[in-house]
């Protein structure tokens, strides 16, 4: 009973404050933004299929074309018969070159079996792991002349000279 007198009286307020006309208005524009925003998302998800369909039919022809070149006919006489899909072409070129590649995946790359760091030795069995990852001589720290401060060489340097090393694989050069 208090809750129907609660309404009520919610409704004559209502009235009193907001006139009927004013309601009505408001309730035409809540429908109306409504039938809008749900017109908006269709249009958003029925242009992104538009897309999508010209974008495969532009591959299709694309690919249609350089099947007919690639089996021997002139692409010269295809243009002039109207049968070179110019446009098509550009933007089947222009997409590839503005997706990002596709990543290689981790099972097919060495690099991601070879570990980023040694395992340690103290629970490792060195009869089952390897730590060489490939064939190339390991490089040996080399210390740089201290600066002279001039900018220049100083003059009780002597020149760095390269040598082949005998004792690296391959006769590499390294630094004496």
């Amino acid at each position: 009973m208090v809750k129907k007198t609660a309404t009520h009286a919610l409704t004559a307020y209502r009235r009193v404050v907001i006139d009927d006309d004013m309601e009505t208005r408001i309730g035409e524009l809540a429908v109306k933004v409504g039938e809008w925003q749900r017109a908006s998302e269709n249009r958003e998800a029925e242009t992104a299929r538009l897309i999508a369909d010209e974008e495969s039919a532009e591959a299709a022809v694309a690919a249609a074309y350089a099947a007919a070149t690639n089996a021997g006919a002139e692409p010269d006489a295809l243009e002039r018969i109207g049968l070179k899909p110019t446009a098509a072409i550009r933007a089947v070129s222009k997409r590839a070159k503005t997706r990002p590649q596709p990543r290689p995946s981790q099972t097919s790359t060495t690099a991601a079996k070879a570990p980023l760091t040694p395992p340690s030795t103290e629970n490792v069995d060195t009869g089952t792991v390897s730590l060489e990852v490939s064939a190339a001589p390991r490089a040996t720290p080399q210390s740089d002349p201290p600066p002279s401060g001039s900018g220049g060489r100083s003059a009780d340097t002597k020149p760095t000279r390269a040598a082949a090393d005998t004792n690296t694989p391959s006769g590499t050069r390294t630094r004496s």
